[in-house]
């Protein structure tokens, strides 16, 4: 659908290791208030900004958005925690969809990434538009008033999995509904990222929408995908309340040099090792995601 993935330069790719270390590093800390995440580094950012010749979206950038949209929660940092950190909805910190929005370390990419981008990645959405409202209109790289990220690509409407004994009905993926259940309800990572950004609303939807696709190589297929809730009854706008990465052959993706630090299932479900059990509902959900003829949407996240 759409072209191979091509990562930057290698003296970009050098700046993006250290603005991903950094990252870590600085959302590691605790701050004394949390609206501050993003002026505690504007100077720095400003500093990236000029080398790498890049807009600053709320602590993503432009040029990278899509492979910026999968950061995480560190699941070794969450599984330190024994409850979800929360965060006070009067204190805007910054668009669901940047790691700015939540408390906890922040992993920008999923280590299966860099494996990945050897073999055949290539993206399956698009970046129809992206806004940031900063307080103050002289700092873009400060305190962020609002914003929103228009999307377009494959949309899938998953049956909601907050509800073990839902109904599926048509075009609702159980399969994916599943999976879900799974991998995010479950402590510490993804269920920590989930309990800060879920926020109820009357006839809420749960959706997945794909961002990127793996073929070829020794990994088989895989994709990558945001989760999405809606954030009206209407459901005119969406917020981002985790990510999940799934495969054809989940036990095989990932895996290099027997490290499990390539694993994107173990990193994506809170850093455990899972069950074969587990491992299947990725598969199943993954297959019929895959086997599904949709059409493309053009979805707005705020």
């Amino acid at each position: 659908m759409y072209a191979k993935f091509e990562p930057l330069g290698a003296s970009r790719r050098r700046a993006d290791s250290r603005w991903t270390t950094l990252v870590h590093e600085y959302t590691s800390r605790n701050l004394t208030k949390q609206v501050d995440v993003l002026p505690a580094i504007a100077g720095l950012a400003s500093e990236f900004a000029r080398r790498f010749r890049d807009t600053y979206c709320a602590g993503l950038w432009r040029q990278e958005l899509l492979v910026g949209l999968m950061w995480s929660l560190d699941p070794l940092s969450a599984s330190k925690t024994e409850a979800p950190m929360l965060i006070d909805p009067a204190e805007y910190r910054a668009p669901s969809w940047s790691w700015a929005s939540i408390k906890g370390a922040i992993r920008l990419q999923p280590p299966a990434h860099t494996y990945y981008r050897a073999n055949q990645m290539h993206e399956q959405a698009k970046v129809v538009a992206v806004q940031i409202e900063p307080l103050a209109s002289s700092d873009p790289f400060g305190q962020v008033k609002t914003g929103h990220l228009i999307l377009q690509g494959r949309f899938y409407h998953v049956n909601n999995f907050l509800e073990s004994g839902s109904t599926a009905a048509a075009n609702s993926f159980p399969a994916a509904q599943k999976f879900l259940q799974a991998a995010i309800l479950l402590p510490p990572g993804m269920k920590h990222e989930f309990t800060q950004h879920h926020r109820p609303c009357e006839r809420q939807r749960f959706a997945l929408l794909q961002l990127f696709a793996y073929t070829g190589g020794d990994i088989g297929e895989g994709a990558d995908y945001l989760v999405l809730e809606s954030t009206t009854p209407d459901a005119s706008a969406y917020r981002r309340v985790g990510c999940i990465i799934l495969a054809k052959r989940a036990a095989e993706v990932g895996v290099s040099n027997g490290s499990a630090d390539h694993d994107p299932l173990r990193f994506v479900a809170g850093g455990r090792r899972h069950s074969v059990a587990f491992r299947k509902l990725a598969e199943n959900a993954f297959r019929e995601l895959q086997e599904a003829n949709l059409l493309e949407k053009k979805v707005m996240i705020i």
